[in-house]
């Protein structure tokens, strides 16, 4: 096999890179398509579809890693077995629903496929990374592909786009159930394990719900004080490209969920701290500069009230990365309960600081809110990182010399064929 497919960071890297690409497509065609007003309204509905994903997922996808630390014949069999029953499940619902409420059915089937979708995209970043990768690439052209089609058609409502969402998410769990198909041998299923398995992961579902609750409110929020749908397309749009420069810290927590679910490297993760927050300061002086060009050309014109807000939440991006990467080490070493109240406190600050801000300052409130909940909820991994694993604060903020080495021999690695010199 060729180094690279091997290599989990120039993987890593490969799919970040098609993310970006092709996301940047599915972008600008449904941005334009939907409006700003529309854009709003999407945002809004799929924020709460991804709310009940990680609730529905009842933190499978978590405990995996940790499961696989004391790695047993029936793990894999029985996890996978249990994702196609609970789709089976949310699907029978989605059926259900539909006859009585064509866009309640939709839902509940957008939920359905996001929660296989998360589901199936763990396990295989602990077992197969290159297949992930592959699946990432696949459905992000196929999702773009089909957004030029809404778009060139004039045909992109949010019911829609809603659909094409559950495409996405299916091709994704398609191609790695695909991969999977000959693990799942039934003499290895327990079935027995399964309740075993929710009541273990009930605290790594509140911590996701808790992460995901502290992405989505401000939006929830803007929706519920009655922020016109543009003003929240704007905000939406803002988030959206700020959320970009997390291109590199999810290619390295992808890549650290695959190592730390074997072993707790502090000098991996170290690294990828290092180079993430270097790398989001880069981003920010070049949106400072670039950014009305960014935001005319991922969404068009109509989305430049986007500008300042972007600025503002670029920052909570930036703390928010710390909490990002260390979590995946936190959870493979079955730190829960630190991983649960320091969120639970984010939240908390998030949620109480836009009841106060939105109806005063709008969609610019909910920003200044994301900083601050965001910023809370990294400083306090990066310090108990610091204390527990002795670091120096400045070891884990600006990349070092000996990085940029260790950056070119994965490089090298990547061009010298296996077995050379």
């Amino acid at each position: 096999m060729n180094a690279s497919f091997r290599n989990p960071y120039l993987l890593s890297a490969a799919k970040k890179a098609s993310t970006i690409l092709f996301g940047i497509a599915a972008v600008a065609f449904l941005s334009r398509a939907l409006g700003p007003a529309g854009k709003g309204e999407y945002d809004t509905v799929i924020n709460s579809v991804q709310i009940w994903n990680v609730i529905l997922n009842f933190g499978v996808s978590a405990i995996y890693p940790h499961y696989v630390r004391k790695r047993e014949d029936w793990t894999l069999p029985t996890f996978l077995a249990f994702s196609l029953l609970q789709f089976l499940v949310l699907f029978g619902m989605a059926f259900i629903w539909f006859w009585f409420d064509a866009f309640g059915g939709l839902l509940v089937f957008c939920i359905a496929c996001g929660v296989l979708s998360i589901q199936t995209n763990h396990l295989s970043l602990v077992e197969d990374y290159g297949w992930n990768a592959l699946a990432g690439i696949l459905s992000g052209f196929l999702y773009a592909l089909l957004a030029g089609v809404l778009y060139f058609l004039n045909f992109a409502r949010v019911e829609a786009v809603l659909w094409l969402y559950c495409v996405k998410e299916l091709s994704v769990s398609g191609i790695l159930l695909w991969r999977f198909r000959r693990q799942m041998p039934r003499s290895l299923i327990r079935w027995q394990e399964m309740i075993p398995m929710l009541g273990k992961g009930l605290i790594p579902m509140l911590t996701g719900l808790l992460t995901m609750v502290n992405y989505r409110l401000d939006v929830l929020l803007l929706g519920w004080f009655d922020v016109p749908y543009e003003q929240i397309g704007w905000y939406t749009a803002g988030m959206g490209i700020a959320e970009y420069a997390w291109i590199v810290p999810d290619l390295f927590k992808d890549v650290l969920i695959h190592k730390t679910s074997h072993t707790s490297d502090t000098q991996s993760v170290a690294f990828c701290l290092r180079l993430s927050s270097t790398f989001l300061c880069f981003c920010y002086a070049a949106f400072v500069f670039l950014g009305v060009f960014a935001i005319r050309l991922l969404y068009g014109s109509d989305y430049l009230a986007a500008y300042p807000v972007t600025l503002i939440v670029f920052g909570g991006v930036y703390g928010m990365t710390f909490a990002k990467l260390l979590g995946t080490l936190y959870l493979a070493e079955g730190r829960w309960r630190f991983y649960f109240w320091t969120l639970l406190g984010a939240v908390a600050l998030n949620a109480l600081l836009n009841m106060w801000s939105i109806p005063l300052f709008g969609i610019y409130g909910a920003g200044w809110t994301t900083v601050l909940s965001y910023s809370f909820a990294g400083m306090l991994f990066l310090l108990d990182f610091k204390r527990r694993y002795h670091w120096r604060i400045r070891e884990l903020l600006w990349i070092k010399s000996k990085d940029l080495y260790a950056v070119r021999d994965v490089f090298r690695a990547w061009r010298r064929p296996k077995g050379s010199a």
